[in-house]
Protein backbone atom coordinates (compact mmCIF):
# COMPACT_ATOMS: atom_id res chain seq x y z
CA UNK A 1 0.00 0.00 0.00
CA UNK A 2 1.41 3.18 -0.80
CA UNK A 3 1.00 6.11 1.52
CA UNK A 4 0.01 9.33 0.11
CA UNK A 5 0.15 12.67 2.30
CA UNK A 6 -1.56 15.24 0.22
CA UNK A 7 -1.13 18.97 0.10
CA UNK A 8 -4.20 21.47 0.45
CA UNK A 9 -4.25 22.36 -3.32
CA UNK A 10 -4.88 18.80 -4.11
CA UNK A 11 -8.47 19.02 -1.41
CA UNK A 12 -9.37 22.28 -3.08
CA UNK A 13 -8.99 20.71 -6.67
CA UNK A 14 -11.26 17.80 -5.73
CA UNK A 15 -13.84 20.44 -4.18
CA UNK A 16 -13.90 22.95 -6.59
CA UNK A 17 -12.89 21.44 -9.61
CA UNK A 18 -14.14 19.73 -13.06
CA UNK A 19 -10.57 20.43 -14.50
CA UNK A 20 -8.59 17.39 -15.27
CA UNK A 21 -6.51 18.22 -12.55
CA UNK A 22 -9.56 17.58 -9.97
CA UNK A 23 -10.19 14.36 -11.73
CA UNK A 24 -6.16 13.17 -11.11
CA UNK A 25 -6.67 14.20 -7.28
CA UNK A 26 -10.11 12.22 -7.25
CA UNK A 27 -8.87 9.48 -8.36
CA UNK A 28 -6.00 9.66 -5.52
CA UNK A 29 -8.37 9.63 -2.92
CA UNK A 30 -10.50 6.86 -4.32
CA UNK A 31 -7.36 4.22 -4.97
CA UNK A 32 -7.67 1.24 -2.42
CA UNK A 33 -4.30 0.86 -2.76
CA UNK A 34 -3.38 4.29 -1.27
CA UNK A 35 -3.08 5.18 2.44
CA UNK A 36 -4.00 8.74 2.59
CA UNK A 37 -2.54 10.89 5.23
CA UNK A 38 -3.26 14.68 5.80
CA UNK A 39 -2.34 16.87 8.56
CA UNK A 40 -3.73 19.79 10.78
CA UNK A 41 -1.77 22.09 8.54
CA UNK A 42 -4.48 20.73 5.33
CA UNK A 43 -7.23 21.76 7.17
CA UNK A 44 -5.95 24.77 8.30
CA UNK A 45 -5.29 25.71 4.68
CA UNK A 46 -9.14 24.85 3.68
CA UNK A 47 -11.79 24.51 5.53
CA UNK A 48 -11.74 28.38 7.35
CA UNK A 49 -11.90 30.08 3.88
CA UNK A 50 -15.09 27.03 2.78
CA UNK A 51 -16.91 28.32 6.14
CA UNK A 52 -16.28 31.80 5.97
CA UNK A 53 -17.97 31.80 2.59
CA UNK A 54 -20.47 28.99 3.48
CA UNK A 55 -19.43 26.75 1.04
CA UNK A 56 -21.26 24.01 2.49
CA UNK A 57 -20.90 21.37 -0.20
CA UNK A 58 -17.17 22.31 0.31
CA UNK A 59 -17.13 22.02 4.34
CA UNK A 60 -18.77 18.50 4.06
CA UNK A 61 -16.39 16.90 0.94
CA UNK A 62 -13.08 18.42 3.09
CA UNK A 63 -14.85 16.36 6.33
CA UNK A 64 -15.65 13.66 4.43
CA UNK A 65 -11.78 13.36 3.22
CA UNK A 66 -10.68 13.75 6.48
CA UNK A 67 -12.71 10.89 8.35
CA UNK A 68 -11.29 8.76 5.25
CA UNK A 69 -7.20 10.10 6.27
CA UNK A 70 -4.58 9.38 8.80
CA UNK A 71 -4.69 12.78 10.16
CA UNK A 72 -1.67 14.32 11.50
CA UNK A 73 -1.39 16.43 14.51
CA UNK A 74 0.66 19.58 15.35
CA UNK A 75 3.91 19.41 17.12
CA UNK A 76 6.93 21.42 17.95
CA UNK A 77 9.25 18.79 16.30
CA UNK A 78 7.32 18.65 13.08
CA UNK A 79 7.59 22.83 12.87
CA UNK A 80 11.58 22.09 13.61
CA UNK A 81 12.10 20.39 10.64
CA UNK A 82 9.97 22.09 8.48
CA UNK A 83 12.47 25.09 9.48
CA UNK A 84 15.39 22.98 8.32
CA UNK A 85 13.74 21.75 5.51
CA UNK A 86 13.21 25.34 4.29
CA UNK A 87 16.55 26.13 5.44
CA UNK A 88 18.20 23.35 3.40
CA UNK A 89 16.26 23.49 0.07
CA UNK A 90 14.40 27.05 -0.01
CA UNK A 91 10.65 25.81 0.37
CA UNK A 92 8.40 28.56 1.08
CA UNK A 93 7.02 27.91 4.98
CA UNK A 94 3.58 25.80 4.19
CA UNK A 95 5.09 23.50 1.12
CA UNK A 96 8.01 22.98 4.22
CA UNK A 97 5.61 22.41 6.56
CA UNK A 98 3.60 19.80 4.44
CA UNK A 99 6.96 18.20 3.58
CA UNK A 100 7.94 17.57 7.19
CA UNK A 101 4.48 16.09 7.86
CA UNK A 102 5.33 13.85 5.07
CA UNK A 103 8.53 12.75 6.36
CA UNK A 104 6.95 12.17 10.07
CA UNK A 105 4.46 9.71 8.32
CA UNK A 106 7.30 8.52 6.50
CA UNK A 107 4.93 8.79 3.33
CA UNK A 108 6.12 7.29 0.03
CA UNK A 109 5.18 10.28 -1.50
CA UNK A 110 3.75 14.06 -1.17
CA UNK A 111 0.91 14.74 -3.86
CA UNK A 112 0.92 18.56 -4.34
CA UNK A 113 -0.90 20.68 -7.56
CA UNK A 114 2.13 22.75 -7.65
CA UNK A 115 4.10 22.95 -10.75
CA UNK A 116 7.51 20.77 -10.67
CA UNK A 117 9.26 24.42 -11.33
CA UNK A 118 8.52 25.14 -7.59
CA UNK A 119 11.44 25.33 -4.96
CA UNK A 120 9.25 21.90 -2.97
CA UNK A 121 10.48 19.91 -5.84
CA UNK A 122 14.45 20.44 -4.80
CA UNK A 123 13.24 17.74 -1.97
CA UNK A 124 13.16 15.23 -4.59
CA UNK A 125 17.33 15.39 -5.15
CA UNK A 126 18.70 15.72 -1.74
CA UNK A 127 16.49 12.55 0.15
CA UNK A 128 14.49 9.07 -1.25
CA UNK A 129 11.72 9.28 0.31
CA UNK A 130 8.83 10.77 0.75
CA UNK A 131 9.31 11.64 -3.16
CA UNK A 132 7.34 14.89 -4.13
CA UNK A 133 4.62 13.90 -7.16
CA UNK A 134 2.53 16.74 -8.87
CA UNK A 135 -0.63 16.31 -9.92
CA UNK A 136 -1.03 19.92 -12.12
CA UNK A 137 1.82 18.59 -14.68
CA UNK A 138 2.00 15.30 -15.96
Amino acid sequence: MTRTYLDSGVLIAICRGKSEVAQRAFTLVNDPDREIILSEAVRLEVMPRAIYEQRHEEQKAIEEIFSLASVLEWSVPVLEEAYQLACENGIAAMDAIHLAFAVKAEADELVTTEKRSKPLFRFNTSRSSPQVVSIYER
